[in-house]
């Protein structure tokens, strides 16, 4: 995991989203070196200050996604304009999956979370996805997780990610913990994810 945020802190430091980070565009070399493949849906982007409110309540809570307010923090592009194709379903981030297209490099920080959380679960994959599966469906099962309304806003779910996870070394699971959130103004970059105790 370590290679994988260090070469993520690489391409977001130099204004690159990769958008498709799933373990089949992860290599590893005989020596242990990791590199990730296939930018064909990789942007570059233009790093801007930004005071930007992208949903209606500004509450913040976890809960509501488009509720998230940027203020005076140096995010990669989230002006409008990014396609929401993108990313392998299993691992798209919650924002993606409610057509958010003013989005940036935490897309990738969540992918990232989601291979880390099928690593820490014995290589499992932590959401069931199936042919035709729909955004809801699977936003139901982040929600279910990670704490949150339900799509139809009509049932509250409490966050069981530690209770899930119980079974790993608590660094693990406090890593865990602050990749996969729901709000990206919250979701640890690549390089507050490598100045983690998890890696020390």
């Amino acid at each position: 995991m370590r290679q994988l945020f260090l070469a993520l802190d690489y391409c977001h430091g130099k204004e690159v989203l990769h958008r498709d980070i799933k373990p089949a565009n992860l290599l590893v070399s005989k020596d242990g070196r990791l590199k990730i493949s296939d930018f064909g849906s990789s942007r570059y982007v233009v790093e801007e200050d930004v005071d930007l409110n992208v949903g209606s309540s500004g509450t913040g809570d976890t809960g509501d996604i488009e509720a998230s307010v940027w203020t005076q923090e140096r995010w990669l592009n989230f002006f409008d304009g990014f396609t929401l194709d993108v990313t392998t379903f299993r691992y798209k981030a919650p924002e993606l999956l409610k057509q958010v297209t003013t989005y940036c490099s935490k897309v990738d920080m969540w992918a990232a979370g989601v291979i880390f959380a099928k690593l820490l679960n014995k290589n499992s994959h932590i959401f069931d996805v199936s042919a035709g599966m729909e955004e809801s469906d699977l936003l139901n099962q982040i929600f279910t997780l990670c704490g949150s309304r339900s799509v139809d806003e009509i049932e509250e779910f409490p966050r069981l990610l530690k209770q899930k996870f119980s079974h790993i070394s608590e660094p693990a699971l406090d890593l865990l913990d602050k990749i996969l959130v729901l709000d990206p103004s919250k979701r640890l970059s690549a390089a507050a994810a490598l100045g983690h105790a998890y890696f020390h």
